[in-house]
């Protein structure tokens, strides 16, 4: 390990997309804290947007309580790890059992329900906590990575060999999910810790971009727009509305110490938004609502100006990157390094 480092520097974006009407995502980006949420919400226009806007908002009361109370800090950074990871799952399962509730109370909130893909930096090393089909990829060394592993029924099909991954693209039940949080008080967290490496580029997003953007696009997209998270974001979300955009889309984009700026990213991104002043860039979220059917919702009120993104008011692109054939390796957890594998085994009491 070359020193201390980790996320610094991350932005985030969340459009309705071209084909719906409400914006159902939500997402979190906290850069003091290096915690960063991206949700999907499902159910209905009534209950998919408040799913994802509670799975959020109960995630961070829970790691916000954990954060104040009265810790001694023992000096071996796999306790550190051990107590994030339980609180983590702790606190997505305190969400999944607040939305199981609401919708017990209410008849118009059955079947609401949400993803979530969350991050959490620590040093040189990252925590990964997801359920359902939202997606957390790496790109290292110039190769694109999925980190996850959907909780659908089509990976279902692909895991028993009853599909191949071409025809997954176009198999008619591709957006039907296995796992969420609303569906079951007993939920299952799916946990994970990597090493986190001086240029690596992070990406969470929604299905609203991995369902239509090819690997290769988002692949070359990062890599021209490496150094700049808030370019990054805004270019992949033209990407999605060229692909036909036909879900809301959410990107959040979190990059290590060493990645460089790109040389044509020069003037500030609020460059781009010349009708939004400073005050509405920064100002807290208002609820969804009450908000304009059509206007995408920011789903956090803890960035700075060059993270919050309303992607309404920004020019839109005409082409998308050239591709080049770099392969994309699906699911690499057991590609990691033997030491970390060992340090996960010992965490979660497996060895």
């Amino acid at each position: 390990m070359d020193g201390q480092r980790g996320v610094i520097r991350a932005a985030g974006v969340t459009d309705v997309g071209l084909k719906r009407k409400v914006n159902q995502d939500n997402f979190h980006v906290d850069q003091e804290r290096q915690l960063y949420i991206v949700a999907d919400g499902m159910g209905g226009h009534k209950a998919g947007d408040l799913a994802s806007r509670v799975a959020v908002d109960e995630i961070l009361s829970y790691l916000q309580s954990e954060a104040e109370e009265e810790r001694t800090p023992t000096g071996f950074e796999t306790d550190e790890i051990k107590r994030q990871i339980t609180s983590i799952e702790l606190a997505v399962q305190t969400a999944n059992r607040k939305i199981c509730a609401m919708a017990r109370e209410d008849r118009d909130r059955l079947g609401m329900g949400t993803t979530v893909v969350l991050v959490r930096s620590i040093n040189n090393m990252f925590i990964v906590a997801h359920v359902g089909d939202s997606r957390l990829y790496r790109l290292r060394h110039g190769q694109l990575e999925v980190m996850t592993k959907d909780h659908s029924r089509v990976q279902e099909l692909i895991d028993m060999e009853k599909l191949t991954e071409a025809e997954a693209e176009r198999y008619p039940g591709r957006n039907v999910i296995t796992r969420a949080l609303g569906g079951d008080p007993e939920l299952k967290v799916d946990l994970a810790v990597h090493e986190l490496e001086s240029t690596d580029i992070l990406m969470l997003c929604t299905d609203g971009l991995s369902g239509c953007v090819p690997a290769e696009v988002i692949r070359e997209t990062l890599l021209q727009w490496a150094g700049s998270p808030e370019l990054s974001c805004k270019h992949l979300i033209d990407s999605a509305k060229r692909h036909g955009a036909p879900d809301n889309v959410t990107v959040v984009v979190l990059e290590a110490s060493d990645v460089a700026a790109p040389e044509d990213a020069t003037l500030p991104f609020t460059a781009f938004l010349p009708d939004v002043d400073q005050a509405q860039i920064s100002a807290p979220a208002a609820s969804m609502e009450s908000a304009p059917a059509m206007s995408p919702p920011v789903a956090s009120a803890n960035f700075d100006a060059s993270g919050i993104i309303n992607t309404s008011r920004l020019p839109a692109n005409t082409t998308d990157p050239p591709v080049s054939p770099e392969p994309m390796v699906e699911n690499p957890a057991a590609s990691g390094s033997s030491r970390l594998k060992r340090i996960f085994r010992r965490l979660r009491g497996q060895s």
